[in-house]
């Protein structure tokens, strides 16, 4: 019996979840008839430590298997272990990761991009970029509220 495609919130090893998460894995028997009986989520981080243990569920089911622990720190890389139990008595564990994000505000840091120069008036200039790209131009608009300054258009040849 093998346990593979161990998901966190339908990703492979995801970085920077910001939610939080559920599990999902499948399991694969070369014995015919083979089902789920039971499993046991685990969730540690880095040092080793558990900080969730779903204890042994008595359930088939393999997907959308929520975190029911305690809140989980911002940037951190967290390794998790599923051990299956089928019908025929048999087990198998596999081991994948997720990393989480910036999970509270206070975690949010920056400062707002602006002018060196003050501009007239004394106010900051504040200029809003955008692009999108065709097959064959790519557009640039650099916006000052409320009047469009400049509107760039490159050609790109085939």
């Amino acid at each position: 019996m093998l346990v593979k495609n161990l998901k966190v919130l339908h990703m492979e090893k995801p970085l920077a979840i910001d939610v939080v998460p559920y599990f999902s894995w499948m399991m694969e028997s070369d014995i015919p008839n083979t089902m789920q009986e039971s499993y046991q989520l685990t969730i540690k981080d880095t040092a080793g430590n558990c900080i969730y243990d779903s204890g042994v569920v008595e359930s088939s089911s393999n997907a959308y298997i929520p975190y029911k622990g305690a809140k989980l720190q911002s940037k951190m890389r967290y390794l998790w272990t599923v051990c299956v139990s089928d019908n025929h008595g048999n087990t198998a564990t596999a081991t994948s990761s997720f990393e989480t994000g910036l999970l509270s505000e206070s975690d949010w840091s920056a400062k707002w991009v602006k002018a060196h120069k003050k501009g007239k008036k004394g106010k900051h200039a504040v200029c809003l970029l955008s692009f999108f790209c065709t097959t064959k131009h790519l557009y640039t608009y650099c916006v000052v509220p409320p009047v469009i300054l400049h509107i760039f258009h490159r050609v790109f040849p085939k």
